[in-house]
C-alpha cells in the first residue's frame, strides 16, 4: 500500500477518534439533600454548588469522553431503576452484599474497594433531651419502643440485625415528628441529612439531641448497572480509578474546600 495512504488513513483514524462523540452516561441519586456531597431538595440538581459528589463526577467528563446526566428519585425508585437497568448507575450506595444482585461495586479482593469511594458517612442516633436511652458504640439501653429510620436505607438492616425494633418511615422529617409525639425512643439517620433537618427546623425539634458516638460509619460507592457493567466493563474501571486518582491527588480536597460553609 502506498506510503501517503497509510499516512492519510492513521490521520483519518485519529481524527475520528478525536472528533467521537462522548458516551452518554446516565447516573441516579436521592431527592434528598445529603449536603455537602449533593445539595438541594427534589428532583432539580442544583445549577450551582449541586455537591461534592456531583461536581467530582462531571469533573471527569473530558478526560473520559463521557457525558454525564443526572437524574433524581426516592431513594426505593433509585434502586429499583438500577435493579432494572433504567440507570446506568447510582451514586451514593453504601455496601451491602445483597444489593450485589442488583449492581456492581467496586470490589477488590471479594471486599469492595474503599479507595475507589465517593464518600464516608456516618448514621448517629437522635433521642430526646430527658430520654435514658443510651448507645455506647456496641449496644443500646433502655429500649422500650422502636427505633425510627428512614424506609431502604442501609440502617435498617444493621439495627435489625442487633435485634432492635424498627420502625420505618418515608422521610427522615416523619421520623423525627414520631419521636417527638413519644411514638420512638431514637431515630437512626445519616448525620449530614439528620442535622441539616435540626438545623432548619429548630423550634419544631428543640428537644432532639444527637447522640455519640455514631451506630455506623460506612463508605458509599458509585455502583453500576449489570448491564453497563457486561457492555462497557473499561468504562466502568476506568472511571473507577479516576474516582480514586481525584481522591488521592487532591483534587477532591480542592472542590471540597468550596462547600467548607455549607450546613454540616
Amino acid at each position: 500500500m502506498n506510503r501517503n495512504v497509510i499516512i492519510f488513513l492513521i490521520f483519518i483514524g485519529f481524527h475520528s477518534i478525536a472528533l467521537a462523540d462522548p458516551l452518554p452516561i446516565l447516573f441516579v441519586y436521592e431527592e434528598k439533600s445529603n449536603p455537602p456531597y449533593s445539595n438541594g431538595d427534589g428532583q432539580t440538581v442544583p445549577a450551582e454548588k449541586p455537591g461534592i459528589n456531583i461536581e467530582v463526577l462531571k469533573g471527569l467528563e473530558k478526560k473520559l469522553n463521557v457525558k454525564i446526566r443526572f437524574e433524581r428519585y426516592n431513594w426505593k425508585r433509585c434502586l429499583k431503576m438500577l435493579e432494572s437497568n433504567e440507570t446506568d448507575g447510582i451514586i451514593e450506595a453504601s455496601f451491602k452484599p445483597d444489593r450485589m444482585s442488583i449492581g456492581v461495586y467496586p470490589m477488590k479482593n471479594g471486599e469492595p474497594d474503599a479507595a475507589k469511594r465517593l464518600m464516608s458517612n456516618s448514621y448517629a442516633l437522635y433521642k430526646m433531651k430527658n430520654s435514658p436511652v443510651q448507645w455506647d458504640g456496641k449496644q443500646f439501653s433502655y429500649l422500650t419502643k422502636p427505633i425510627g429510620a428512614a424506609a431502604a436505607y442501609s440502617i435498617v438492616g444493621d439495627l435489625k440485625e442487633m435485634g432492635v425494633n424498627v420502625m420505618e418511615s418515608y422521610t427522615q422529617s416523619d421520623a423525627f415528628k414520631i419521636l417527638i409525639k413519644g411514638r420512638l425512643d431514637g431515630v437512626a439517620d445519616l448525620e449530614t441529612m439528620a442535622d441539616l433537618i435540626l438545623k432548619g427546623n429548630p423550634e419544631e425539634f428543640k428537644d432532639v439531641v444527637k447522640v455519640s458516638p455514631p451506630i455506623r460509619t460506612k463508605e458509599y460507592y458509585l455502583m453500576f448497572s449489570h448491564r453497563f457493567a457486561e457492555k462497557l466493563p473499561k468504562v466502568m474501571t476506568d472511571i473507577w480509578n479516576e474516582l480514586q486518582r481525584v481522591r488521592e491527588s487532591g483534587e477532591y480536597d480542592k472542590i471540597a474546600e468550596k462547600y467548607a460553609e455549607m450546613p454540616k
